[in-house]
């Protein structure tokens, strides 16, 4: 008896693992190329006084909005003086940011209001 019921559980496991081998493999989108400056788009989350991803990487001409997640205020704005219009008013709580990289370059960031909140964007051609 219990050597047939190992038998029929290792056939049974054998029959699982046989039909999951032979299932066609899915592709993810997020391995897809992005194609135009919608798709290369970036959303960037201010939570618990930190930037979410602190780093992206988009390519000309793609917008990075920051969406202001946490129950302080925020101010984004440049690390240098070198991009004109990068820097925002006051993001309460539910606000975002939106900016477009019209230009390939390393763009260091932080929060005004919170120096130790760094974050970076960069802009590949």
């Amino acid at each position: 008896m219990k050597k047939t019921f190992l038998y029929l559980s290792a056939s049974l496991l054998f029959l699982i693992l046989a039909g999951c081998a032979q299932q066609a493999p899915v592709q993810s989108d997020k391995t897809a190329p992005a194609t135009s400056a919608t798709e290369n788009d970036q959303t960037i989350s201010i939570l618990n006084f930190v930037f979410d991803p602190a780093t992206v990487t988009v390519k000309t001409d793609a917008t990075v909005t920051w969406v202001n997640n946490d129950s302080a205020a925020h101010k984004i704005v440049p690390a240098n003086t070198g991009l004109p219009g990068f820097s925002s008013d006051n993001l309460s709580q539910g606000d975002s940011y939106s900016f477009t990289f019209a230009e390939a370059d390393t763009f260091d960031y932080y929060c005004q209001t919170h120096p130790m909140m760094k974050g970076k964007v960069i802009v590949t051609p």
